[in-house]
Order: structure tokens, then sequence, then C-alpha cells
């Protein structure tokens, strides 16, 4: 019988119930069967196939930064020059990113975790420029457990429709589905020589270790980190210097996953300078 999710969000029960359809069993009636499921969520969580989120109804504090960068005129490094902050109150109704870290608590250590500082929403927010940055920070604390989860479904969708449509099942017809996503998986997790995939940490490092050479380099200049779009002031900005890292071709470092590391640094020093 295949079971039909309407739910934008799946719980925990309910990825269950949508593995179900490609091979999967889990009889949650048994402690160890949750286990099982937990571990599966965080590979896919850990491994960038899906993202887990929880969802938050109450009141935030919502910063708005208008930012602008200028070189300094002894050290030709750029200058972060804030312009403008707006503070507001708001009622918040949406689902939040449960970091990667803290769901290594709640899944694989089956324990409930306390947030008490930022979140990042999920979904993409609306800004009037480029160098605008938005950051939510919590008013009173929450605490999450595995029940508060959710997974986005049209993220499976897109894991299963790429095994399902992907050349490899082609010839492997008689391949199970549950084992060609065990297989997209571990190859996601092996560090072999030609595809090497980084855990978030380690593209941290990475990230750090190429802006230590660009600072210590004396030919690097402010203005090699501007972008090429139209509604650019001509000024270094920091989706210059993720796009100018990006065309480094390094493994780990595209520009998405380099604009993720500076979105959630540039939260953390909000949060920092509160205290």
């Amino acid at each position: 019988m295949i079971n039909i999710l309407t739910e934008d969000f799946l719980s925990i029960e309910e990825v269950a119930i949508y593995l179900e359809k490609f091979g999967y069993s889990y009889d949650l009636e048994k402690q160890h069967e949750y286990t099982r499921l937990y571990s599966k969520i965080y590979d896919l969580n850990t491994q960038n196939n899906v993202t887990v989120l929880f969802h938050y109804y109450g009141m935030l504090q919502e910063e708005i930064e208008e930012v602008d960068y200028d070189e300094n005129l002894c050290t030709g490094e750029p200058v972060r020059i804030p312009i403008y902050k707006e503070v507001n109150n708001i009622h918040a109704n949406a689902h939040y990113y449960v970091d990667t870290a803290l769901l290594r608590n709640i899944l694989i250590n089956e324990e409930q975790v306390e947030l008490d500082h930022y979140i990042s929403k999920y979904g993409k927010d609306e800004l009037s420029t480029q160098n605008q940055e938005r950051s939510y920070f919590l008013k009173n604390s929450v605490h999450i457990s595995a029940r508060h989860l959710r997974i986005p479904k049209c993220e499976l969708d897109s894991v299963f429709e790429e095994i399902l449509s992907s050349s490899t099942i082609d010839n492997q017809i008689n391949k199970p589905t549950q084992k060609l996503l065990d297989d997209k998986i571990l190859s996601h997790a092996e560090h072999s020589e030609n595809d090497e995939v980084f855990h978030p940490k380690d593209s941290a490092y990475h990230l750090i270790a190429v802006l230590k050479d660009l600072l210590l380099d004396p030919n690097t200049t402010p203005y090699m980190f501007r972008t090429d779009n139209q509604k650019s002031t001509n000024q270094p900005t920091q989706a210059g210097l993720a796009e100018h890292i990006a065309a480094m071709n390094l493994k780990g470092l595209k520009a998405r996953n380099i604009n993720g590391i500076f979105s959630d640094a540039n939260r953390l020093l909000n949060d920092l300078k509160k205290y």
C-alpha cells in the first residue's frame, strides 16, 4: 500500500511512511527502530541531501542592517561600514533550521537541546539591497527534541527523483531503491581522490585558510571583490569575495557553500556583539 503524504513538512514518523515507498521498513513500536530512522535522517542531512527544520510560533527580534564597504587608505583592506540598523519585534510563524551540531545531539544522542540565540529562517527573505543583512533572535529560549523536527517533503522528493531518473537505475533494474539511496549517501561520505566531499566544519576551515592566504598576499586588493551585478555600487562586497574564492575551483568551496558559511558567521558575530 502506498501512503500519500500531502504535508509540505514531514514529521519523523511521516518520513518513515515516506521511505516505505522506497524499500525501507521501520517498526516504530520498537525504540531501536527509531534509532535506525534517526541515523538515516542524520546521514541525509550531513551529506547535504535534506535540511532539518523546526516550526516556531511566537515573538522574535528581527534586525535589518544596511552595510557598505570602503577601502582603508593605509592597509588597502575593505572596511565594513554600518549605515543603518532597524530592530523590530515581530510575531513569527515559520520554519527555521536546526544546526547540524545540535542535530547530532537530537538524533544520535537522542537528547533535548535548548536554543537561546539566533535562528535562521527557511526560505528566502526579500532584501531590498545587496548589502542588506537580516537576522532573527529568540526573545525566549525554546527546547527542541526529535518530535519537533520537520523535513521538507520537496527535498526528499528531489533526492528520490534524482535516484529514479539517473542512468544508474537503467543499468541496475533489479537493484532496490533503498540500496541506491544508501549508495548515494555512502558516495558522498567517501573521501576519494577524484571526488572529495567535506564535512561543513572542514569547509569552514578550508575557507579560513583561503582567506588567510588572501589577507597575506601583497597583491590582494579589496576591489578584486567587486561583483558584476547591475545593481553593484562598484565597491568590494561579501558576494564579490565569495565569487572570487569560488573561481579558484577548490573542492567544497562553491559560491553557495561560501555564502552559507559567511551568513552563519555574520549571525554569530552579531550575537557575540550583544555580550
